[in-house]
């Protein structure tokens, strides 16, 4: 019986997954960040994400352009579609992370606090 493990290769759209679902994770669990950005408006979370998503991508495919980082991307046309192909396993991973983390109860206060927050603002006009 073989024991060994399958080698596993680090593929920039393994590496741009598990970098957006521990950006997630750090906006859910890191205390003093989870209750700030709990007080965001969810559309603008969803949004702060994914741009974070998109500056990795952009800036894999930057270190891959000016030889700074060997990867398997090549700096042409084929390289920046498949550096958009793992921006959305990107933007996927992260996403279904932070649909998935807990929510804590410092968390829920900041949430409701923001919610009448937003409130009060539209009933003043």
């Amino acid at each position: 019986m073989d024991t060994t493990l399958p080698s596993i290769i680090l593929t920039p759209t393994l590496i741009a997954m598990g970098g957006a679902a521990l950006l997630s994770l750090a906006f859910s669990y890191i205390p003093g960040l989870r209750v700030k950005f709990a007080g965001v408006d969810p559309t603008y979370k969803r949004l702060v994400m994914v741009g974070l998503c998109a500056l990795f991508a952009l800036a894999v495919m930057g270190v891959t352009c000016l030889n700074l980082w060997t990867t398997n991307l090549t700096c042409d046309q084929k390289g920046w579609v498949q550096a958009a192909w793992f921006f959305g396993a990107a933007v996927i991973a992260n996403q279904t992370t932070f649909s998935l983390s807990t929510t804590k109860p410092d968390v829920e206060q900041a949430v409701l606090v923001s919610k009448q927050k937003r409130a009060s603002k539209k009933a003043r006009g």
